[in-house]
């Protein structure tokens, strides 16, 4: 199952970031809290930890290229949850 990574909002006033630097590359295994990129809004930058335990799957936004918060900006294949 694919799941997305979505851009954080990271205050109130900040209306777009972008990817700074990806510390992954697709088909990097990752895990929940491990850093997986660096987000910047103006002169900030923070880093972005895997909400999910999984693989790498897809880069939807390059590093540099501005977005808003709520874009899903790459995804992870996680493991399906077993059926109950």
């Amino acid at each position: 199952m694919l799941a997305d990574i979505i851009m954080p909002r990271m205050g109130d006033a900040s209306s777009e970031a972008w990817v700074e630097e990806w510390k992954k590359s697709i088909g990097d295994t990752v895990e929940m809290g491990e850093v997986i990129c660096v987000v910047s809004i103006d002169k900030a930058a923070f880093d972005y930890e895997s909400p999910y335990d999984g693989r790498l799957a897809e880069i939807l936004v390059e590093t540099n290229v501005i977005v808003a918060p709520g874009t899903p900006i790459g995804r992870i294949e996680v493991a399906e949850e077993p059926a109950a």
